[in-house]
């Protein structure tokens, strides 16, 4: 259903969020490995529309932001530290 409703110029805009049934915390990998395949199939339905110079850089900005992350850092009471000016 994902594929016929978002568009492949919508797929720069869009995010996913995967939100498991914590009622059945049993379950919860196997509720990530299906709705993650729903999402990865629906992404490799629409991917084929794009146009190449779109996908490359779609490509580029997660390669950067995988390369760039920090992870966040917390003072001793727990609060957020921002290291951004």
């Amino acid at each position: 259903m994902i594929s016929k409703i978002l568009k492949p110029e919508d797929l720069e805009f869009t995010f996913a969020v995967i939100m498991p049934d914590f009622e059945q915390p049993w379950g919860i990998m196997q509720q990530c490995e299906k709705w993650m395949k729903v999402v990865k199939d629906a992404i490799f339905k629409i991917t084929p529309n794009l146009e190449l110079r779109t996908m490359e850089r779609l490509k580029d900005r997660v390669v950067d932001i995988c390369k760039h992350y920090h992870e966040p850092e917390f003072d001793k009471d727990g609060k957020f530290i921002s290291n951004r000016p």
